[in-house]
């Protein structure tokens, strides 16, 4: 009888579903391009799209990737980017190649 409650509430809480609309998470760029991001400043809004693989998602300024998102929500932000939804992120600071950035649905803007 224990057991019924403990196999489903922490798979439930771990993969709680959330609307591509309402998916928003504050991380920093990965593999920034040095080159790129001395382009970017605080309060940018930048693409997010599907890389060219499609397992990973770039962030783009003037049609040149500046950096990988790399996180937890990364899997689902990819369903959401192939399902049709348009996502940015903004650029929070920027600290020589460290690029923090909040991802965030078109609707948040």
């Amino acid at each position: 009888m224990g057991g019924s409650g403990n196999g489903g509430g922490g798979r439930s809480s771990h993969n709680k579903e959330i609307p591509c609309e309402e998916l928003k998470f504050n991380t920093q760029l990965s593999s920034p391009k040095e080159d790129v991001i001395v382009n970017i400043r605080p309060g940018m809004l930048l693409e997010v799209i599907l890389s060219p693989t499609r397992t990973t998602c770039v962030v783009i300024i003037d049609g040149q990737i500046a950096g990988t998102i790399i996180h937890s929500n990364l899997n689902k932000l990819i369903n959401c980017i192939v399902k049709g939804n348009v996502f940015y992120a903004k650029v929070r600071s920027v600290d020589g190649a460290k690029c923090a950035i909040t991802v965030l649905h078109e609707n948040e803007l």
